[in-house]
């Protein structure tokens, strides 16, 4: 963002325009006139009430980057106007309303509403209209003037080289980065979390593709066998298995193929107007959709042929003989693999420690590799953890689940790939419940940094109202209130910097006990008398060279007509933050007793609230009895604005727990394949159990017990895993850990637990309620 201060009254040439658009980064523009009046600006609704309001007011052009950054949808005309919610709020308008708008420096004209815009809970909250560029600039006799610019710049080039270059063509511009420290990391953390979506559900789809094809390959297996013996070959084995394997990903290729453009193309309204996100303005293009497509079908033919080639070169005699356990030959090979990228895992964690620029791609690279040691180690511990478990389970639910569990010990290393399905969900879900906490801690901190108090009030005339600190004394008179601080709107002096140089400060006036008394901030024993405090916030002090103990001077007048008043300041305080006043602001904080810098043009600029918590209706109600004799006064809460906040961080999140819960079911449909595989090439040694004395609620208890330890055992390497893999991604972010997911993760494992007996109860009752003749003739 590229302007000239509105009040210099200064606008810019062509020259200045074309210089700015076609400096290196620079990667398109858009004019905006900014508040093309002073502040005693008029605006009468159409009652004629004719209220003085302190109006933002805006004129820009139809152009995308202009109207996703002011979050406009339609285009707006020469007699259109859009509004901000506070400002409808105070006219009582809606969409369709006519408004008629007169200034000192305008003649009156009607304008229609044809949006109102909702705009972020702030403690200062912005009342804006929002004109056609080309209409407003007609409207005040400013045809083609502009004081700012929109910028959008190339995201592979330095911001501050960008400004660097701006800042040579005029000196007298002012240049500002819109994506503020909070924004980059909350985007750092999404792009951390979609890399890690997408690495790990690839691993999640690619084992449910493996570990299904394989169980169909095994199914078949004496088909193939008995092929082979009739005198087929290897490979016409092998070509039969790959054109079902070509059907297979064809069919799902297309399917993903189509739910890629409704999801692009057609689903792009919805999302923005329930999630309030951009609208895609492009469609993705028809070749990079197809080169995904054919990238995930060769992908996919890849990962079935691996079992198909294994199985059609197994000897005849042995396949007829194969059991379904699987021999891991390789033990050793995997175990000493995977203490090497355990290895490589740790030394990338340590590097990024010490590599600033890679610090959140080492990290999270360190933490997949730690993962993957992890699963390499699966097959080894499941066992044990089985034999630990079964007479345990036995004792509480019975012998035919100690029985269940002792059988499933030989599977575990073929049923591996199921329980690393499962546990790779999960460790999405945590990573993504740990990101979203740092989100919403990070955007607590800064509404709360921002508000200071429970409630702050102002006047929606802004530097024009009448009301002063007098007006405490109403809001005090309020049940419940029990603070009412207040803060000037800023003023200006001269501070000496060196011997012949003199810095602009902003000062504020406040009542600096009263701060101090009610925790805002921190002062020591003043000799001094109140008027001659003053509180410096850091940004000041360092720039002044200034501290706390010392006296500095400064120099103001009414105006340039009028002497020069000299005074002395003593600092009883320096503040990182100053109370209600932003963070990058030099600024200072002087007591209202000051004679001199309280001066007749000084006014109200906010009031800071502190209420019994108990008695907020009784403060919202006296704070409307209030409105009733000062219509000017408006207000916001720091309750409302965490709350609003919350429920946005949900709806912007819910798209990405949408796509979890997807994938936790692919995992959940990965155990109900491999239990139906199961059950269907063992259903006689199941009759056999219902012939000696299982009944078929026992049996329905031994399918529902696979279903339920596949699932603990995945929560178990999900949870450790996910921990590991939220640690260094935030550590990549340099966010903390909280460890404030137990509750979301009880409820993920509560909620794991109950879909895996859901959906393994179809399969048991069908088993337990097939007739046990029949089954004793099945050979599987």
């Amino acid at each position: 963002m590229v302007g000239y201060p509105v009040t210099n009254h200064q606008f810019f040439d062509k020259e200045t325009i074309s210089d700015i658009t076609n400096t290196n980064g620079v990667m398109e523009t858009t004019k905006v006139l900014v508040n093309p009046m002073p502040k005693q600006n008029m605006i009468d609704h159409f009652e004629n009430t004719h209220n003085q309001l302190d109006i933002y007011t805006l004129g820009i052009e139809n152009t995308p980057l202009a109207k996703d950054y002011y979050r406009i949808h339609s285009n707006i005309g020469a007699n259109d106007v859009v509004i901000s919610q506070t400002l409808a709020n105070q006219l009582g308008a809606k969409v369709s309303d006519t408004l008629e708008l007169s200034t000192p420096f305008a003649s009156l004209k009607s304008f229609t509403v044809t949006e109102i815009i909702k705009m972020d809970q702030s403690a200062d909250p912005i009342q804006m209209a929002i004109f056609n560029l080309e209409s407003l600039q007609e409207w005040y006799s400013l045809e083609s003037k502009t004081n700012l610019l929109l910028l959008k710049a190339d995201p592979t080039k330095e911001m501050f080289n960008i400004a660097f270059e701006i800042q040579n063509i005029n000196q007298g511009l002012d240049v500002h980065f819109i994506s503020g420290e909070l924004v980059n990391k909350n985007v750092k953390s999404i792009k951390l979390l979609g890399q890690a979506i997408s690495i790990i559900g690839i691993f999640i789809c690619a084992f449910f593709i493996f570990n299904s094809f394989r169980m169909f390959i095994q199914e078949n297996q004496k088909d193939l066998a008995l092929i082979r013996a009739i005198g087929g070959s290897r490979k016409q084995c092998f070509h039969m298995m790959t054109i079902k394997a070509l059907f297979v990903t064809g069919v799902g290729t297309l399917a993903g193929l189509i739910i890629d453009i409704l999801l692009s193309n057609q689903l792009a309204n919805f999302i923005d107007d329930r999630f309030n996100l951009t609208v895609i303005e492009k469609s993705i293009p028809w070749y990079i959709l197809s080169l995904y497509c054919v990238g995930a079908s060769l992908i996919l033919l890849l990962m079935v042929l691996l079992p198909l080639w294994k199985s059609v070169n197994i000897p005849l005699i042995q396949t007829i003989k194969q059991t379904q356990q699987l021999d891991f030959k390789d033990y050793e090979l995997r175990k000493f693999v995977g203490k090497g990228v355990l290895c490589v895992g740790i030394l990338l964690l340590i590097f990024s420690i010490w590599n600033e620029d890679y610090q959140a791609f080492l990290s999270v690279l360190g933490g997949l590799m730690i993962t993957l040691s992890i699963y390499s180690f699966v097959p080894t511990i499941i066992g044990p953890i089985f034999s630990f478990l079964a007479p345990i389970m036995g004792k509480i639910f019975g012998r035919e689940v100690l029985v269940t569990i002792r059988y499933m010990i030989p599977q575990t290393k073929q049923n591996t790939l199921v329980i690393l399905s499962l546990s790779g969900s999960l460790i999405l879900a945590l990573t993504s419940i740990n990101l979203f906490t740092q989100v919403k801690i990070g955007a607590e901190q800064t509404i709360r940094s921002e508000y200071v108090s429970d409630i702050v009030l102002k006047s929606n005339l802004g530097s024009m109202t009448r009301l002063d600190e007098s007006f405490a004394n109403e809001v005090l008179k309020i049940e419940g209130v029990t603070a009412a601080i207040p803060l000037s709107f800023p003023d200006a002096v001269d501070i000496p910097v060196g011997e012949n140089d003199n810095k602009r400060v902003s000062y504020y006036l406040a009542d600096i006990d009263s701060l101090a008394n009610e925790g805002f901030i921190n002062l020591n024993e003043n000799k001094n008398s109140k008027e001659d405090t003053v509180v410096l916030s850091d940004s000041l002090a360092d720039s002044i060279k200034a501290r706390e103990g010392q006296i500095i001077e400064y120099s103001w007048s009414e105006s340039v007509k009028t002497n020069l008043i000299e005074g002395k300041l003593f600092i009883r305080s320096v503040k990182e933050k100053l109370p209600s006043i932003q963070p990058e602001e030099e600024s200072m904080l002087i007591d209202w007793e000051n004679p001199v810098l309280n001066h007749e043009r000084i006014v109200l600029g906010r009031l800071l609230i502190k209420i019994d918590s108990e008695k907020k209706q009784e403060v919202i109600y006296g704070l409307r009895q209030l409105n009733e004799r000062y219509p000017e006064i408006i207000w916001t809460d720091l309750e409302s604005a965490l709350k609003e906040a919350e429920i946005q961080l949900y709806q912007r999140y819910a798209l990405l727990f949408g796509i979890l819960f997807v994938i936790s079911l692919i995992g959940l449909l990965n155990i109900v394949t491999t239990l139906n595989s199961s059950v269907q090439m063992h259903r006689r040694e199941y009759a056999i159990f219902r012939a000696i004395s299982i009944t078929p609620t026992k049996l329905i208890k031994m399918i529902v017990t696979q279903s339920v330890m596949y699932s603990l055992i995945s929560i178990l390497v999900g949870t450790f895993s996910g921990i590991i893999m939220s640690f260094t991604v935030l550590s990549g972010l340099d966010a903390p850990m909280t460890f404030s997911f137990g509750g979301y993760l009880i409820m993920l494992s509560l909620t794991i637990l109950f879909l895996s007996i859901l959906v393994s109860l179809p399969l048991a009752f069908q088993l337990g309620n097939r007739r046990l003749s029949t089954e004793l003739t099945v050979t599987s």
